[in-house]
């Protein structure tokens, strides 16, 4: 690959995922419109990496695209979050529990500075970056899982339902709660036991899938 094309991979690889977090975080409003010439000024990038960015966006359905106008960034229904959450408890208790099985060693190390960086954050009371964190640490375990489709789809799904999150986990208490949780899963982890692995993954999940199921 020429150094030119590298580049335009990247810079179009930089503005998705700044376009992505600031509509996961709600920077970017739900149901509003934005022109190619309104993204080009929020990432501060041209219109080529842009357009290659909101395919991406488009792809991952966080976007939907109207000819000639721009895009509107989507919003969940009920039952559309009501499905991802069923979708995300069947696939992550199936993940960890071969997490716990087969995470190497760099896997679990990954997976403790994880766990250690929501902590930092925590102190910091960084909500943004403790969002950031535990999108990194479900897509970690779905990576230790030792099965490259189970990682897809998690990925996709927990960005899915990272607006519910956004939504719903504020204030210190439940932002600890989570952070209590990850500990908890983790441990369940380097300690290589399944049973107690899907047990904490449950009880994670379960709260935001109650959320979702009122919301």
């Amino acid at each position: 690959m020429s150094t030119l094309k590298k580049n335009k991979s990247s810079q179009s690889e930089n503005v998705y995922e700044m376009l992505k977090w600031k509509i996961l975080n709600s920077e970017l409003g739900f149901g509003r419109l934005y022109t190619e010439q309104d993204l080009c000024e929020i990432s501060g990038f041209g219109r080529s990496p842009v357009r290659s960015a909101v395919s991406k966006l488009q792809h991952d359905r966080l976007v939907e695209v109207v000819p000639r106008k721009g895009l509107f960034i989507r919003g969940w229904s009920s039952p559309e979050l009501k499905a991802v959450m069923e979708a995300r408890v069947i696939l992550e208790t199936g993940a960890i529990k071969l997490a716990a099985k087969n995470a190497t060693k760099d896997q679990v190390k990954k997976l403790d500075k994880i766990v250690k960086e929501g902590r930092q954050f925590l102190e910091k009371g960084d909500r943004k970056s403790l969002m950031r964190v535990d999108h990194e640490f479900h897509v970690s375990i779905a990576e230790a899982s030792g099965n490259p489709v189970i990682v897809e789809l998690i990925s996709s799904l927990k960005q899915r339902s990272n607006p519910l999150w956004f939504l719903t986990i504020t204030g210190e208490e439940k932002l600890q709660a989570v952070q209590d949780e990850h500990e908890a899963i983790f441990a369940a982890i380097k300690s290589k036991k399944p049973v107690a692995s899907v047990d904490a993954m449950n009880s994670h999940i379960a709260k935001l899938s109650q959320v979702a199921s009122e919301f």
